[in-house]
């Protein structure tokens, strides 16, 4: 074969291999599918505030959703191909909290969830997410 044609083959391969969409896949072991867990360490800080998180896999990722404090909120989240979580932007309502305590929480976990990727620790009711910035502890609602 000339040196050529085995440019345009190594290109032609190449191209070919760009369009080829892989997805991610979710991790196996992850055994917390659609149980509601409350959000108890926040960064090493035992949390006091009531804040829920429930995940649910379907076809095309993963659905998030929860109580923040004062508010709910939801969206999509996916597991790439490492078994690492990726949590887009969350829609909340806008139901306005009276203790300034809280709504200083509800704002922490929000943004804590929000555009980071988390290694996934499930280990039977427990959920840990560790991000670059932030590490959140789960225990599943009893």
């Amino acid at each position: 074969m000339t040196t050529a044609r085995l440019g345009v083959l190594v290109w032609l391969i190449a191209s070919l291999a760009g369009c080829i969409a892989v997805k991610p896949t979710q991790p196996a072991e992850f055994s917390l599918d659609g149980v509601e867990l409350r959000l108890v360490r926040h960064n090493g800080q035992i949390n006091r505030v009531e804040q829920l998180l429930t995940l649910v896999r379907d076809g095309d990722g993963v659905q998030v959703t929860g109580f923040a404090g004062c508010n709910r909120f939801s969206g999509r989240a996916e597991f790439d191909s490492a078994g690492r979580l990726s949590v887009g932007p969350l829609a909340a309502t806008r139901r306005g909290c009276t203790d300034a305590a809280v709504a200083e929480r509800e704002n922490a976990y929000l943004a804590a969830l929000s555009g980071q990727v988390f290694e996934v620790a499930a280990e039977g009711p427990n959920l840990q997410l560790r991000g670059e910035r932030d590490t959140l502890a789960f225990a599943a609602l009893q």
